[in-house]
């Protein structure tokens, strides 16, 4: 990898030496080490198995890799051994993350080694969201449960505890050495900057000494008891800390007046989680102060209404209005195709403005239960009318050529028409 200077030598075995992994290998993120890693070590001839909620970069990693794909239910050890028994060729790979970067219980991390190593796989742990605070020295939640030698490979990113950017994966000389010699991610990409590897060696010589680990447990307990005590529902005991809500509008609404009360805290809905599992998504640290918490709780209890109303739609703040001279109209179109597989588009034009609903369900019979997760609304007289028709042309694919307008279904090139008029009357 282009740009490898000792200092990147430096980390790589300083990293092993604090995790215990014979070997180690940098990348320039933690998005490419996953997918270098996984890509690397797996091919057409093997099955990976992985938990439901792991982060995107394991997912393309696995993609990748073009080994086959088995999804397990999340913290699911019952639901790995009955996928994983029936693999009969190939090798076997589980990969899981010990804390999950959207909030939720820790892994049973010593169960799916056990799992894992019972039926011939080896499992890779993502540790990006425990290192640096689980366990004695802060190895991860692997030390803290006592099976950091047995974690065949193990994953941190560099941009969390260590504030810098970058990824590491340790594991044996063997796995290794093929992760260096055959991962696209690694040999075609340059390495991180000197001074990234610098602050990532400086930020682990704190962690050794334990920094502040005692107060940032404090404040976790402290916020997650209050917001317990007030009726609000979470889970898990790690710093990130959800709080569901009973909508996406809800959480969007919520969070937009959270930061006008000076509380940042975004809003994480559908397709980072499920349609049904928005939440804020909170962060505590260990330089967070008791009346700064408290602050936080006093906020959350003025905007309760939000997070737990079923019934809160974008009447109340949304929705974002966007001029597509000022947005990438491939971004809307990238929006949509995310939503594809579990909603719907609905669009209404009113004067200068059409408005695209993305909702929950499918037409059937031409008939429809508004449930309205998503708008957006482009102004019409703001942009050029050809190179707005060729970037919404992937709605034919999107839609298959039906789409609803004022309560019935038109074929697709007669709502252009109608954007056509709109765009010359305006």
């Amino acid at each position: 990898s282009g740009g490898f200077t000792p200092l990147h030598l430096k980390l790589e075995k300083q990293l092993c030496e604090f995790t215990g992994k014979p070997a180690g290998i940098i990348f320039p993120t933690g998005y490419t080490a996953n997918l270098g890693a996984i890509a690397a070590l797996c091919s057409v001839k093997d099955t990976i198995y992985v938990d439901r909620e792991v982060h995107a970069s394991i997912i393309d990693g696995c993609r990748l890799s073009g080994a086959r794909l088995r999804f397990f239910a999340h913290n699911d050890t019952s639901d790995l051994s009955r996928l994983i028994q029936e693999s009969t060729s190939g090798n076997k790979l589980v990969v899981i993350e010990s804390v999950y970067s959207m909030g939720g219980p820790d892994a049973d991390i010593v169960s799916f080694v056990k799992v894992a190593h019972q039926y011939g796989a080896l499992i890779m742990v993502d540790e990006s969201h425990a290192f640096g605070f689980y366990g004695e020295r802060g190895a991860g939640l692997s030390e803290a449960k006592g099976v950091l030698r047995e974690v065949d490979i193990f994953m941190c990113t560099l941009s969390k505890s260590l504030a810098s950017i970058g990824g590491f994966i340790g594991g044996s000389k063997e796995i290794i050495d093929l992760i260096k010699n055959s991962s696209r991610a690694f040999i075609f990409q340059a390495c991180s900057t000197p001074a990234s590897v610098a602050a990532a060696l400086a930020a682990l010589e704190l962690v050794k000494k334990s920094i502040d680990r005692e107060k940032l447990w404090l404040n976790t307990n402290y916020f997650r008891e209050k917001i317990s005590q007030f009726g609000f529902l979470s889970s898990g005991t790690s710093p990130i800390v959800p709080i569901y809500c009973a909508t996406a509008s809800g959480a969007w609404t919520a969070s937009q007046i959270l930061l006008e009360k000076g509380v940042y805290t975004p809003p994480i809905v559908y397709p980072a989680v499920p349609v049904d599992e928005s939440r804020l998504r909170f962060t505590i640290t260990s330089t967070h102060t008791k009346d700064q918490i408290d602050k936080t709780i006093s906020a959350l209890n003025e905007v309760r209404h939000f997070i737990f109303d079923k019934n809160i739609q974008f009447s109340t703040g949304f929705p974002l209005e966007i001029d597509v001279k000022s947005v990438d109209p491939k971004i809307l179109a990238d929006c949509l195709r995310n939503a594809a597989d579990d909603f719907d588009v609905e669009v209404a034009c009113a004067a200068d403005w059409v408005h695209f609903y993305c909702k929950r369900g499918r037409f059937n019979n031409n008939s429809y239960a508004l449930d309205c997760d998503y708008k957006f609304s482009v102004k019409l007289s703001s942009v050029n009318e050809n190179i707005f028709f060729s970037n919404l042309s992937f709605l034919i694919n999107l839609l298959e050529g039906n789409i609803k307008f004022s309560g019935a279904l038109i074929d697709l090139s007669e709502f252009f028409n109608i954007l056509s008029k709109l765009k010359r009357l305006s």
